[in-house]
């Protein structure tokens, strides 16, 4: 017959047990922060516009300075084109600043330091440019130029695009009647010279409806543009100085049915490629299989060798590709429109290009304003900027704009102070401690926070990290909001301090609790701690065994 534990013994091992076993974590691992983009619809641009304002992916429409997100946006309450701001609650700000009083489309945005380079079209056709300086004080950009300086009155239907090349001159680019122009101006848009098609070999004539973009990268200006009738996408390279009538020609990517007229194009600081673009291909049009690629990714290294990666299949259905270049991790970002109303994005190293099959990840969700026609920035993103998507409500006649926090590999103390930035963070409030029976503390608190100026998703501008002491004595960095220490024996009273410090390097006032740590438990060790309870057990059942067997129970 086999005989049971006595209940009373079985009750105080459970229980011992119990308390051995959290002994052994003497606090909480903290897990890594995970962030996601978050989507704010905004206001309503009215149906006064033909085509999207957001349309034309070859345009950036967004910039990022003096710690906010600007855009080229359309005013419904006087029907013109102008400069806002991205603010705090994540609502656009209009500046009363005005780009163009009768647009067409809401142009392409060019920021140099302090000056903003915009060109745009009205609904005359006629190419206007504009030059502003940015007031740190009103927060407004003011134009530098009185009237809009008037480039050409043949503007065609696409979007231009505009660059400046290292000398200083200014270039755009627009695609017009059954060419490829491009004009410059060497006194800083003051005035420009005729528009002229560049004399590159192979030609740079083209059918109607098709794009060029225009970029500057390594002491030169990059030119590209779509030939549907050649089934190609072609880039053209000038060095920078030298005279008008000296191009090459590059062929991007050719082959049947592979070109449309979509096209975003981006320079690349690092990493092994000098451009990037994404386009879209014609293919469905001749009854191609659904795993024909629709949208594809071209990249160039330095010796002008491209490659041609694809991206988004037939089946996908997505469209108005657009790509964005993270400087931070040295990823691209691809995004386009796809069925449903939502603006999907993939990524993927600059290393080595590759994207996974399918439409991507949802990115901008409008719900039933049906969000299309994405537009980004001309310039790379950082952890600084954080990512910001604008987008054209198709179902609703609404903007909405989605935010990405870029991630550093690693947190660490910021590497170059900002001299612009002296103002420390707010005092890390509701410090805690709490104290295990093996004398380990953590020290728990709530977020501070580095001002109320805007920040990717969130409410309010986040810290870069909070320092630790004890008694005085650094114990180490952390990005959480939480820290383990396991004091010395030689005492039973602690304080700690917790202090905030922002990128510029800032630190807050610390913020301190006091904790008492129980002398038993300071001045015995884990393990010793761990034999004696062990001990006790063991002494416990051999009691209640020997009482048992002098009562005749066995």
């Amino acid at each position: 017959m086999t005989r049971s534990r006595p209940r009373s013994v079985a009750v105080l091992m459970a229980i011992l047990t119990v308390a051995l076993v959290g002994a052994t974590s003497p606090w909480p691992t903290a897990s890594a922060d995970v962030s996601a983009p978050r989507t704010y619809q905004g206001a309503s641009y009215g149906d006064s516009l033909d085509v999207p304002p957001t349309r034309y992916e070859n345009q950036s429409k967004l910039w990022f300075h003096d710690g906010a997100w600007w855009a080229l946006m359309f005013n419904p309450a006087d029907s013109t084109a102008g400069i806002f701001e991205l603010l705090p609650d994540h609502t656009w700000r209009p500046t009363g600043t005005v780009i163009n009083s009768s647009p067409a489309d809401l142009g392409d945005a060019l920021l140099v330091g302090e000056v903003l380079y915009v060109v745009s079209r009205d609904t005359a056709e006629t190419l206007q440019f504009r030059r502003l300086l940015y007031d740190a004080v009103t927060r407004q950009f003011v134009p530098s130029i009185t009237d809009p300086v008037i480039i050409t009155g043949r503007g065609g239907l696409a979007g231009a695009t505009i660059a400046k090349d290292s000398t200083g001159r200014l270039w755009i680019t627009f695609a017009a009647s059954s060419a490829i122009f491009v004009a410059h101006s060497d006194d800083d848009g003051l005035t420009w010279a005729q528009p002229f098609v560049p004399v590159v070999p192979g030609g740079a004539v083209v059918s109607p409806n098709e794009v060029s973009s225009i970029v500057a990268f390594a002491g030169t200006i990059g030119l590209m543009w779509s030939d549907q009738a050649n089934d190609s996408f072609y880039f053209a390279v000038h060095r920078d100085g030298d005279p008008d009538d000296q191009w090459t020609r590059e062929t991007a990517l050719t082959g049947s049915g592979l070109a449309d007229n979509h096209l975003s194009v981006k320079a690349v600081n690092s990493g092994s490629y000098s451009i990037v673009a994404a386009v879209k291909s014609s293919q469905g049009d001749a009854g191609e299989a659904g795993d024909a690629p629709l949208i594809l990714v071209l990249a160039r290294d330095s010796a002008g060798v491209w490659t041609s990666i694809p991206a988004a299949s037939l089946e996908d259905r997505n469209d108005s590709p657009l790509v964005q270049i993270d400087e931070t991790n040295n990823v691209v970002y691809l995004f386009s429109e796809g069925p449903g109303g939502l603006i999907y994005a993939k990524s993927s190293p600059l290393t080595q290009i590759a994207f996974e099959p399918g439409r991507g990840d949802a990115f901008v969700i409008g719900g039933r304003s049906r969000p299309a026609e994405p537009t980004g920035s001309k310039h790379p993103v950082t952890e600084r900027t954080g990512l910001v998507v604008l987008a054209s409500g198709a179902a609703d006649d609404r903007y909405s704009h989605a935010e990405l926090p870029i991630l550093v590999p690693e947190s660490t103390l910021p590497t170059a102070a900002d001299g612009q930035d002296t103002e420390p963070p707010s005092m890390p409030v509701n410090v805690v401690a709490s104290v295990t029976p093996s004398g380990s503390v953590t020290i728990s608190w709530a977020p501070a926070n580095d001002g109320d100026r805007w920040f990717p998703a969130a409410d309010s501008v986040p810290v870069q990290g909070y320092t630790v002491h004890r008694d005085g004595t650094e114990l180490g960095t952390t990005a959480q909001t939480s820290f383990g220490d396991v004091p010395p024996a030689s005492s039973s009273s602690y304080e700690y301090s917790v202090r905030a410090f922002d990128r510029a390097g800032n630190q807050s006032v610390p913020a301190t609790v006091n904790v008492v740590v129980p002398q038993a438990a300071s001045s015995i060790s884990l393990s010793t701690w761990l034999l004696a309870a062990t001990g006790i057990v063991v002494l416990i059942i051999a009691t209640v065994l020997t009482l048992r067997r002098r009562r005749g129970r066995y």
